[in-house]
């Protein structure tokens, strides 16, 4: 993405066809980040490092990411859906993947190597874990509708605050910062790597 607005610093890809390719080839990852953590750490804490691993971070992601989306949110909750807080429209964060990693990780050591009744031999096993974590996100989701609204304006305001305190408090705490500002440019805002865009 860098070098496509290297290449058109002004128009981001609107005035140059060449730009605009390197531009949507890097926003094909930085655009999906928060489910590549959830993937990634899901994997790279799992004790054998296996492909089960990874498919459940995201099984996870995909359940808890669809249940607190707006439309999930106001159906539940049965209120109207201009009424849903603004948090929910940005739920698919880095944050939350890394949180579903982390847990989906937990739950892969812990049930990876169960075996089931022989009736319900083929569940078992890695196969398990995927179906076991889909539960899981189910009540993790139903948490998250009470408290994701707090989290989400905790982790804005202090983003703000590092934000005001220029370059120093940008390179301490860089990856937890989130971009807040809806007029900042496109090469810094891919930098921001847990929360990303709270307020667009």
């Amino acid at each position: 993405m860098g070098v496509g607005y290297w290449i058109d610093p002004n128009g981001w890809g609107n005035t140059s066809a060449l730009a605009a390719f390197f531009i949507k080839s890097g926003s094909a990852i930085i655009d999906n980040m928060s489910v590549l953590f959830a993937i990634g750490v899901a994997y790279g804490m799992s004790k054998d490092k296996d492909g089960a691993a990874a498919l459940t971070g995201f099984v996870g992601f995909l359940v808890l990411t669809t249940l607190c989306s707006p439309a999930a949110v106001a159906m539940i909750q049965k209120i109207p859906a201009d009424q849903v807080p603004a948090a929910f429209g940005k739920i698919s964060n880095q944050f939350v993947g890394i949180l579903v990693g982390i847990i989906s990780a937990e739950l892969y050591n812990r049930f990876s190597s169960v075996e089931l009744p022989k009736a319900l031999s083929f569940f078992s096993g890695r196969r398990l874990v995927p179906i076991l974590t889909s539960f899981v996100m189910i009540v993790v989701a139903f948490i998250m509708m009470y408290v994701w609204p707090m989290i989400f304006d905790g982790l804005v305001n202090f983003g703000e605050h590092i934000q005001k305190l220029g370059s120093v408090g940008g390179g301490r705490v860089r990856v937890l910062q989130p971009s807040a500002d809806p007029g900042r440019s496109a090469p810094r805002a891919e930098l921001r790597i847990l929360v990303r865009r709270c307020r667009y």
